[in-house]
């Protein structure tokens, strides 16, 4: 502002600063390089052609002429570029650059550029210039290496499996190998080969570069793994967690290359995927599994495992378990909870001591499987203790450690386990979208709490309170963040997806490490009236004895019935949203002698009329949905309709938990679950109600996601014969969200992982196992509505596998064994 008067008051004029460029000449020719896969960078064997062909373009094509090229290469004496020739009229041409005297191992870099006026535009977006890098290497093959699957588990549920891959090196860069084609289909088990109708899919071929040049520093570049799990994701990368792999820390996480077995420690790698959470890492090989074994390697088994159950009557039950090549394990029993430098000591101190306990391995069983052995301790007091414990070969070398941290009760000594908890209604959390006729409050307080289990269960399904017990054992333990809660303070959270007007009571076990107990809290009834309209319906509400012999079973007129999440304020309780027809389908169904899955059961295929019908008249689409029906019951895969007359590509996509969409391999199953009562839950777990949405897309092939035209879960239908809930017929709810919303309301496009069998083999896989398992009861409970599920933590072995001399946890066994002693 101060310069603003001097200026006002100059008298010297302001001269034009622009100066506006050359034209581009009258009759320029307009040469350039258009984009093509012969430019960048490039890698070749030694017995590829050291030769590459750029194509030349230009726009004004009426004479014939030769253009002048200027070459800038990164070394001298190495390309020779052909001159650039158009005849009169062409409009394209080539030029040719060739290498024959490039050498193994060195990167040489090229780059052609056209810069003369009269056949270059100076304005044209047109490149008019090209880069080229080449280096030739030798891939030697070396043989067959085993890869064992530690990256994918990071997002994924994919098990540790391990597979055969070929293992090349280079001559020039010694102690670098490189793995071809690990996830390609085919190669890998976790994808199939073939689509479904049996043809090949493409490979690409693709090096994992793993750089063990200092066996004791291994690394892992950062690198694409030349794997799309959904396009919506983008490619899959991974690298070290360390400098050198270009990621920003201190210091870095090596593996180790030994015995020609290459390992990274736990956490020591991440894994991440261009398109998703802005190319964010997660922590990759979780488990420690991810390992390379390369031609050569002895595979070896040295790892030793320890289990402990409680004490009773003054005996301490602790489980060794021996790897394939363990010949023996010495142990010793040190008190105190012991710290990494305290058990390095006392590995030290087994291996040195003669008086210490040695168990020998057993004989392996009739299907060759070593048994652990449990062996019972009588330690000195009630504390805390940890066993240590030394494996060795036949040889009687030292191979492996392990330790455990165990208590111990003495003999008539109690270490009581103070534990409270209780269930409460209330509508504080109504603007979560949790109302007291579909949710409960509980509360859990402690002290000294190791292990927290929970369900709640419905007074009904505690008639057969010893499976409701089991229920809760077999669940998910709290993780350390809610038992440091549970500790300190009281912990409160919410169990949503009950049932109006139905009385529930809450299973709590709870351990302090010495002791444990049961608590059953004192009912609680949920506002509102009982209606089966209202009710949560999981696989194990199926009535396998209500499922039709054919899909005709199932066609009908229906009243429809779900809640709309896909509104501001979501329903907590089902609503009537119409009538949906079920009827049969043109497609042509598959005899159960042509079943591709080979179980031998016939596959029909039915329409559903109606799911989406607010949402079609409002978009202007045809919402008739293909169905199957198999093995008794109807399920859907994702489905695209047809183009909508606003322009969209609508999608119906399914998915477990709100706002993370899934269009490929999730489902919904339908089957009846009471007379007339047909719902519909998810395919992938079986346990809690699917929400299915109207995807909206830009384009034909589902690529370019817009966002969510409505949301709903808990689809229920009912026929209108039975039907007496007092809701139909009436005003449908408005279930489309308007079209302005689109670009407000966006979710997380999911997708599981690309298993070995079919999208359609995969559900009949799981419809076969929901017929062979039946579940019964139903926990309804173990789901934190508002702080989220609680995970189950790692373990070695089940409490169960503990002991087969005694009963390692005998207040556990007597409550699973005999009439329970529940206390309030």
């Amino acid at each position: 502002m101060a310069v603003l008067p001097i200026m006002a008051l100059s008298c010297t004029p302001v001269e034009e600063v622009h100066q506006p460029g050359e034209p581009d000449l009258e009759n320029c020719y307009g040469v350039y390089f258009p984009t093509q896969e012969a430019s960048g960078s490039h890698a070749l064997d030694p017995s590829d052609p050291k030769s590459v062909e750029f194509v030349v373009k230009r726009l004004n094509k009426e004479d014939e002429i030769s253009v002048p090229v200027e070459v800038t290469a990164s070394e001298d004496g190495i390309f020779e570029v052909s001159e650039l020739y158009f005849a009169a009229g062409n409009p394209e041409s080539k030029i040719t650059v060739t290498f024959d005297n490039a050498q193994q191992g060195v990167d040489y870099e090229l780059t052609l550029e056209i810069k003369d006026p009269e056949y270059a535009s100076i304005y044209s977006e047109n490149p008019v210039s090209i880069n080229y890098s080449v280096i030739i290497e030798r891939y030697d093959l070396i043989g067959k290496a085993l890869y064992r699957e530690d990256l994918l588990t990071a997002l994924f549920n994919v098990p540790n499996v391990e597979w055969e891959v070929e293992v090349y090196t280079k001559e020039t860069k010694p102690g670098i190998y490189y793995l071809k084609n690990v996830y390609q289909p085919g190669v890998c088990p976790l994808f199939a080969a073939t689509d479904e109708s049996g043809n090949p899919l493409p490979v690409e071929t693709t090096y994992m570069e793993i750089d063990a040049s200092n066996p004791a520093k291994v690394l892992f570049p950062f690198q694409y793994l030349g794997l799309v799990i959904d396009p919506s994701y983008g490619e899959c990368a991974a690298g070290s967690l360390a400098p050198e792999a270009g990621f920003n820390v201190a210091e870095g996480v090596y593996g180790t290359l030994s015995n020609m077995i290459i390992e990274f420690p736990a956490d020591g790698l991440l894994f991440g995927m261009s398109l998703y959470n802005d190319f964010g890492f997660y922590y990759a090989n979780g488990s420690g599994m991810f390992r390379v074994a390369l031609p050569g390697a002895v595979l070896t088994d040295y790892t030793i495992k320890l289990a402990a159950g409680l004490t009773n009557q003054g005996k301490l039950p602790v489980q060794f378990a021996f790897g394939a090549d363990v010949a023996s394990i010495k142990y010793m029993v040190f008190e105190g909870a012991l710290n990494a430098a305290g058990i390095a000591e006392k590995v030290r101190e087994v291996k040195k001591n003669e008086s210490a306990l040695v168990i020998n391995k057993p004989e392996p069983d009739a299907e060759g499987n070593v048994p652990p052995v449990t062996v019972a301790l009588t330690l000195p007091a009630t504390g805390e203790y940890t066993v240590v414990a030394v494996g060795y070969d036949d040889a009687g070398e030292a191979q492996s450690d392990a330790s455990l941290a165990v208590t111990y009760v003495a003999d008539g000594d109690s270490v009581p386990v103070v534990v409270s908890a209780g269930l409460a209604s209330t509508d504080k959390y109504v603007p979560l979208g949790f109302s007291p006729e579909t949710s409960v409050e509980y509360y859990l307080y402690g002290e000294d709490l190791t292990d927290v289990r929970i369900g709640l269960f419905s007074t009904v399904d505690l008639q057969d309170v010893q499976a409701c017990i089991a229920a809760v054992l077999e669940s998910p333990s709290a993780d350390a963040e809610t038992l440091a809660a549970i500790n300190d303070e009281v912990y409160v959270d919410v169990i949503k997806g009950l049932t109006p007007g139905t009385e529930y009571s809450m299973i709590v076990y709870a351990s302090n490490g010495y002791e444990e107990t049961l608590i059953l809290t004192d009912p609680i009834t949920t506002a509102g009236e009982p209606s089966p309209v209202y009710a949560s319906y999981a696989e194990e509400d199926i009535d396998w004895d209500l499922l039709p012999a054919s899909s005709e079973g199932y066609f009908g007129t229906y009243n429809y019935y779900s809640k709309n999440i896909g509104i501001k304020v979501p329903q907590t309780l089902r609503n009537y949203q119409g009538q949906v027809t079920i009827s049969d389908s043109a497609q042509p169904d598959i005899p159960a002698e042509e079943d591709p899955n080979g179980n031998g059961l016939p596959t029909e295929y039915v329409e559903i009329k109606g799911l989406f019908a607010g949402d079609a008249e409002y978009w202007g689409f045809d919402d008739t949905m293909p169905f199957e029906y198999y093995g008794g019951v109807l399920y859907s895969l994702a489905w695209g309709f047809d183009q909508a007359e606003s322009g969209y590509y609508p999608a119906v996509m399914y998915a477990t938990l709100e706002g993370s969409l899934n269009f490929y391999n999730y489902t919904m199953i339908g089957a009846f679950v009471s007379e007339g009562y047909l719902a519909f839950i998810d395919g992938t777990s079986g346990q809690i109600l699917p929400h299915f949405y109207l995807g909206m897309f830009s384009d034909a092939a589902y690529s370019s996601f817009a966002g969510v035209g409505s949301a709903f879960a808990d689809a229920l239908l009912i026929d209108p014969a039975v039907d007496d809930n007092g809701l139909a017929p009436q005003t449908a709810t408005t279930s489309f969200l308007d079209k302005a919303d689109l670009d407000n309301i966006k979710f997380t496009l999911a997708a599981d992982v690309n298993y070995v069998e079919t999208e359609r083999g995969r559900i009949h896989s799981i419809i076969d196992r929901m017929h062979a398992e039946k579940k019964a009861p139903k926990m309804v409970g173990c789901n934190a509505g508002i702080k989220g599920v609680w995970d189950a933590p790692s373990v070695e072995f089940s409490v169960e596998e503990v002991s087969s001399q005694f009963q390692p946890k005998a207040d556990f066994n007597n409550k699973r064994n005999a009439q329970p002693v529940l206390y309030r």
